[in-house]
């Protein structure tokens, strides 16, 4: 899969040079995004963000070790469950550890109000998407610029 991700990302950047891409993903997404930016890294690191959302590799079949070194990263984790989130020790990722953030209790849990975020509902932060927007929309401005945390 992060083979054909590449692949088709490839095609495109190389059709159209003025073309930036963003990566998202969570959980196992995130480990995509990381393998698959970093089959790109070396010809396109700097027409590329990588927002990684809880990204894990627990069961994930691909090394957890394949980082793009040029792309920037935009690191979103929770930690309250004390087994997903990690911050990524890499000069090119800045992170955000979101685990004071809340959002809608996930329906395999019985669903209901607001609660502390988990790795299933990190992505449903009204907090943590305004954020991850915020960043995107200041990196497709300035490319050099990536948010702070």
């Amino acid at each position: 899969m992060e083979g054909g991700v590449a692949a088709q990302v490839r095609a495109r950047l190389d059709a159209q040079p003025c073309l930036r891409a963003v990566f998202s993903g969570h959980s196992h997404g995130g480990a995509t995004v990381t393998s698959a930016t970093a089959a790109l890294d070396d010809a396109y690191g700097d027409r590329m963000l990588a927002v990684l959302i809880d990204r894990t590799t627990a069961l994930y079949d691909r090394p957890a070790t394949e980082m793009p070194l040029r792309t920037p990263m935009l690191n979103f984790f929770q930690m309250n469950e004390g087994w997903h989130g990690i911050a990524l020790d890499l000069p090119n990722a800045v992170n955000f550890d979101e685990s004071g953030e809340r959002a809608p209790v996930a329906p395999s849990d019985g669903g209901g109000g607001f609660a502390l975020v988990s790795h299933k509902t990190l992505d449903d932060s009204p907090g943590v998407q305004r954020r991850v927007v915020d960043a995107i929309a200041m990196w497709l401005t300035d490319p050099q610029q990536v948010a702070a945390d």
